[in-house]
C-alpha cells in the first residue's frame, strides 16, 4: 500500500483522502434508529410528556432522583 501511496499524484491523493473522509463522515451520520418503529405506549408517554413540558411541568428534581436511586 505504501509503494501505492507512493506513486500517487497529489491529486490522486486529495482526491482519495477526499473520498475517504466523505465515506467516514456519512458514516457518523446515519441514524442507527432508521427503519425502527415506536411501541404505542411509548409514544403515548413521549406525548404526554411534550405536553405537560409545553403546559410548564418539569420532572424531579436532580437530588431528589440521586435520592431515589440511592446514589
Amino acid at each position: 500500500m505504501s509503494n501505492i501511496l507512493a506513486q500517487m499524484t497529489q491529486e490522486e491523493f486529495e482526491n482519495l483522502l477526499s473520498d475517504l473522509v466523505e465515506k467516514k463522515i456519512l458514516e457518523l451520520l446515519v441514524d442507527p434508529d432508521k427503519g425502527l418503529t415506536v411501541q404505542a405506549s411509548l409514544q403515548a408517554q413521549l406525548l404526554q410528556q411534550q405536553q405537560m413540558t409545553a403546559q410548564g411541568e418539569r420532572g424531579k428534581a436532580f437530588n431528589e432522583v440521586i435520592t431515589q436511586l440511592g446514589l
